[in-house]
């Protein structure tokens, strides 16, 4: 999962907005490819489309912090997916 809830959210909020990942890769417009290079153990996709509110107890492990260039990809794949474009 890729967490997507504003920072201050956290210390505030039990549960928080995550979109999730796959390794299925399928590319549009909704998706961003992540690797190695963004810190992931094997290459997988955000799919902006398939996203969830978690409670942050039930997250366990963490895993990297991606790039602010990469987040940007992000945020162009949740309006895409969101029909904010």
């Amino acid at each position: 999962m890729l967490l997507l809830s504003r920072n201050e959210a956290y210390a505030v909020r039990r549960r928080v907005t995550a979109a999730e990942l796959t390794t299925t890769v399928r590319i549009n417009p909704a998706t961003v490819e992540l690797n190695r290079r963004d810190g992931m153990p094997d290459p997988c996709i955000v799919t902006c489309d398939a996203l969830v509110t978690v409670n942050q107890d039930d997250l366990v492990e963490y895993l990297t912090t991606l790039s602010p260039a990469r987040m940007e990809m992000v945020d162009r794949s949740l309006l895409f997916a969101l029909g904010l474009d």
